[in-house]
C-alpha cells in the first residue's frame, strides 16, 4: 500500500484557461498578465478608423513636404525601417478615409517618382507603388490631378526600366561573348 501511495500520480496544478493572445509575465512558470485584461474590460470595441486618431508618421512626413527641394530620403529611410505590416498601415493611412487627403496622395506619388529618378532601392519603391495602387486605385482614378500625376509617373517608370533593360542587355552581351570566346 505504501508503494502504491508513493507512486500515485500527482495532480498537476490547474491553470485558468485563456486565449492564446493574452500577454504573459516573464519567468520560468507561465503566468498570464491579467492586469492588462482587467483594464481593458471597461473599453468598448474600437473600429479601424478610431485606431488612426493620430496621424501616422508617413502622413506627417508627406504633409510637411513642399514641392521645392524636398528631401524624400528621410521618408525612404523611415519606410525601409518598418516591418511589412507597419508599412501596410502607413500606406493605408494615406487615403482620405483615414488620415490622408488628395494632397498627401499626390505627395506620395512625387516621392515615388523622385526615388525612382535617384535610382535608389528601385525594387522596394516598386513594392510600395504596387501596394499604393492596389489600396487607393479608386481614389486615384476619380481625381484628374492624381491621374495626371500617375501618367507622369508612368513616363518616369518607362525611362528607369529602359535604363535597367539596357544594362541587362549589355551584361548579356558580355556574358555571351565570354561563353563563346576561345580561351
Amino acid at each position: 500500500d505504501t508503494i502504491r501511495l508513493r507512486n500515485r500520480p500527482i495532480e498537476p496544478v490547474k491553470q485558468r484557461s485563456a486565449p492564446f493572445f493574452l500577454p504573459t509575465v516573464p519567468g520560468i512558470e507561465s503566468e498570464w498578465d491579467t492586469k492588462l485584461v482587467e483594464d481593458k474590460k471597461d473599453h468598448t470595441a474600437t473600429s479601424l478608423t478610431s485606431l488612426f486618431k493620430d496621424q501616422t508618421r508617413l502622413v506627417v512626413f508627406l504633409s510637411n513636404t513642399n514641392n521645392v527641394d524636398t528631401n524624400y530620403g528621410d521618408i525612404l529611410v523611415f519606410l525601409e525601417g518598418l516591418n511589412p505590416s507597419s508599412t501596410d498601415v502607413q500606406i493605408r493611412s494615406l487615403g482620405s478615409d483615414m488620415d490622408g487627403s488628395v494632397v498627401i496622395l499626390k505627395n506620395f506619388i512625387e516621392f515615388i517618382e523622385v526615388c525612382l529618378m535617384n535610382g535608389r532601392s528601385i525594387e522596394l519603391i516598386q513594392a510600395y507603388l504596387s501596394m499604393f495602387l492596389k489600396l487607393h486605385s479608386t481614389e486615384l482614378m476619380d481625381d484628374e490631378d492624381l491621374s495626371s500625376s500617375l501618367e507622369k509617373l508612368n513616363g518616369t517608370l518607362f525611362k528607369v526600366w529602359s535604363k535597367i533593360n539596357k544594362r541587362f542587355l549589355q551584361s548579356l552581351t558580355v556574358i555571351s561573348y565570354i561563353k563563346s570566346a576561345v580561351v
